[in-house]
């Protein structure tokens, strides 16, 4: 138990410099915006807020269906970023729009703020924005094949 709790999101990201990310002091951007995608999104969302404080101006983490109703014991979901839930292991239409949000946001980045991605377990899933217009059904076929064919998670990514 000791070794999981070592490794929980928070626990490891609450030792970052937060004061110093990207290479220079977070206090000389504008402002902060927050993306991000897994099973994790909810407690690395709330180390983000946590440490950086007034400084998040927006965000929207992505999580699987269920996961926002039941975030880790003793964890307060995040307030300012927001929390979405979408398909995982298959992609969804809800993970398609959240991806397309989260995009907008990264896209609308000016030159003076950080975007802070935040990616763990599930992110393949829960972001479908697909190469080339890919449609959502062929992804959602092609991703049950490699599930049902037995694919390490290495072999799967």
């Amino acid at each position: 138990m000791a070794a999981v709790r070592g490794v929980e999101p928070g626990r490891l990201m609450a030792g970052l410099d937060w004061a110093n990310l990207a290479g220079r002091p977070v206090d000389g951007f504008e402002r902060v915006r927050v993306i991000g995608a897994g099973k994790a999104g909810i407690p690395m969302a709330r180390a983000a807020e946590d440490a950086l404080g007034e400084r998040v101006a927006e965000g929207v983490v992505v999580v699987p269906h269920g996961y926002g109703a039941t975030p880790p014991t003793g964890l307060a979901p995040p307030d300012t970023i927001e929390v979405v839930e979408a398909g995982h292991p298959l992609p969804d239409a809800q993970g398609v729009e959240a991806a397309r949000r989260c995009l907008a946001l990264a896209e609308g980045c000016g030159p003076n703020e950080l975007l802070l991605v935040l990616i763990s377990g599930g992110g393949s899933a829960l972001w479908p924005a697909f190469e080339g217009g890919i449609p959502l059904e062929d992804a959602q076929a092609a991703f049950g094949l490699i599930l049902r064919s037995g694919a390490t998670i290495h072999e799967f990514n």
